[in-house]
């Protein structure tokens, strides 16, 4: 089965001395995820390492159940595989740190290949060819302190209150934290001298901007050593309380949900008639829906005004909404 979210709908009394529920009708949702885990960047410090020093491998990656282990294999400037080294994770972070032998070769050693599993088992290989030097000189101390972004990580949609969330190891020094609109091109200060709680609540509706370039950035400085981590690129919705909103609100081939429920709940479509013309089960924990423009059989639907409401299982009902289906083909109603 593919990569998704599956529903099972029973009708009303079909399970009835089954499964004891009455007339009522019955409900199942089950998840296939048979994707392996996706490797966002890697970074490697210092970028020249002494022969007796440390080289720490760090591999930000993504999964939707978590990565329960994975290896990096470094390679010698001879091509030459020298050592495999076990990941650690620590809520999303992975790195190891690989003793640099005093007999290793001066010049270009790499990390060659990734391992990853998922808690599932799903498993991704991937060839790799992020580069790191061996070279003469002395051994530096190591940093006394280092800082870790464990969320957001990347790929998120946010509003309203979320939490930013860190660890940091070593001395316990003052947190600042930073938001980048543009990718990490410009950044604006969210807080300064925080204390090291290792979570901080933002408001995103404080924000000027919106859009799917923002980035996170936490940052710790002993006054002349700083340390900071950055996350992926993930996006900024407002959204008020108990509403859906669907953007573009001039549509031509696709429109986006965006709902803000604590239940799951379902997503009504109407024409201008007031007719039904599409239902989708929708789920809290995503926070937002696409939607092809297509009607409940797959049949793409014509240029016009349409409405739309959330209603979750508890009850609650989002206010209705109002897009446009405006085609450049000119399909009419």
């Amino acid at each position: 089965m593919a990569d998704s979210t599956y529903t099972v709908t029973i009708p009303a009394g079909a399970v009835e001395n089954l499964v004891g529920n009455g007339n009522a009708e019955t409900v199942w949702s089950f998840t296939v995820d048979n994707t392996a885990p996706i490797i966002e960047s890697v970074t490697i410090t210092p970028e020249i390492a002494p022969r007796g020093g440390d080289v720490i491998i760090r591999v930000n990656a993504q999964d939707a159940t978590g990565i329960s282990e994975g290896w990096v294999s470094i390679y010698s400037p001879e091509g030459q595989k020298i050592s495999d080294m076990i990941l650690t994770e620590t809520a999303g972070s992975l790195s190891c740190v690989w003793g640099v032998p005093m007999s290793s070769t001066l010049g270009t050693w790499k990390v060659g290949s990734i391992t990853l599993i998922d808690t599932l088992g799903n498993q991704g290989e991937y060839t790799r060819d992020d580069t790191f030097q061996v070279g003469d000189g002395e051994v530096e101390p190591p940093s006394r302190f280092t800082v870790v972004l464990l969320s957001p990580m990347g790929g998120e949609r946010w509003s309203g209150i979320k939490t930013i969330k860190w660890d940091t190891t070593g001395d316990s020094l003052p947190v600042d934290l930073f938001y980048s609109h543009d990718g990490g091109s410009t950044w604006t200060q969210i807080a300064e001298g925080l204390e090291n709680t290792s979570e901080y609540a933002w408001d995103t509706s404080v924000v000027p901007e919106v859009g799917n370039e923002f980035v996170i950035r936490v940052q710790v400085t002993d006054g002349i050593n700083t340390e900071y981590d950055e996350s992926g690129l993930f996006s900024i919705v407002f959204i008020e309380a108990k509403k859906a909103i669907a953007g573009p609100t001039v549509a031509r081939t696709s429109t986006t949900f965006y709902y803000d429920f604590e239940e799951d709940g379902y997503l009504y479509i109407y024409n201008s008639a007031g007719r039904l013309i599409y239902k989708t089960r929708v789920y809290a924990v995503d926070g937002y829906y696409q939607w092809d423009l297509t009607n409940l059989n797959g049949a793409m639907l014509g240029n016009g005004i349409y409405t739309y409401r959330l209603i979750t299982d508890g009850g609650e009902m989002s206010k209705t909404g109002i897009l446009k289906i405006e085609r450049s083909s000119g399909l009419g109603n």
